[in-house]
């Protein structure tokens, strides 16, 4: 938990220290820092929660229990499609200071499906990009994200409404330090390891994973 919380405050650095030296430059904004409520989601009738710790392949879905604050909570089912690697030129058109400009971009192709009765539109899509050296980092909120990852909805967020029966694809932006790479995607329940997504076999269950936090989006 420490060292994912390390990487956040190393993430935001990287964010808040960026400079608007060129006009009109896009520039990334980081989320809100409040804490996402761990509260246990209850599904509805006929489904099942995917266990906590599961790995998945790319592309193979977790139905989860998600709460965006104290009164919204819904069931999701999550689908990472694809986690690709960019480049730090990736982020040549934005006003970026010296550091933020050597971090690595990687991008994650995600469908959210809402399940659940309950409407968590602009929340954040709760998934995190855990880094070889044990990290978790939050998705970045562009203001306009780049080329190689636009999706029509909100920057690292879902749109609003986003109701039962709502669906969404879109793609995260997440800037890994220097010397860090993305390993997994994942997303932590109230409780245990987190579920991650990572090219290659599944297994039933994670070997000790940092905890996923991911900040919400209001």
């Amino acid at each position: 938990m420490t060292r994912g919380v390390a990487a956040g405050a190393v993430l935001l650095l990287l964010l808040t220290g960026c400079s608007a030296e060129r006009e009109g430059a896009p520039v990334p904004r980081p989320s809100s820092a409040d804490p996402v409520p761990t509260t246990t989601v209850a599904p509805p009738p006929g489904l099942t929660l995917t266990p906590a710790g599961t790995q998945l392949r790319l592309g193979q879905p977790a139905t989860v229990g998600f709460t965006q604050n104290a009164d919204r909570r819904t069931t999701l089912k999550l689908t990472v499609t694809a986690l690709r690697k960019g480049k730090p030129a990736d982020l040549a058109a934005y006003a970026l200071d010296d550091r933020a400009r050597l971090a690595t971009p990687y991008y994650a192709d995600v469908t959210v499906a809402n399940l659940g009765s309950g409407d968590v539109g602009r929340a954040a899509v709760p998934l995190a990009a855990l880094g070889s050296d044990g990290s978790s980092v939050t998705p970045s909120g562009f203001t306009t994200a780049p080329k190689q990852c636009r999706s029509s909805g909100p920057p690292a967020a879902l749109p609003v409404p986003f109701a039962q029966g709502a669906t969404t694809a879109t793609c995260l932006v997440y800037l890994l330090p220097p010397g860090t790479t993305a390993v997994r995607i994942g997303f932590q329940p109230a409780t245990g390891d987190p579920i991650t997504w990572r090219a290659g076999a599944a297994s039933p269950s994670a070997s000790a994973s940092p905890r996923v936090s991911v900040s919400p989006v209001r």
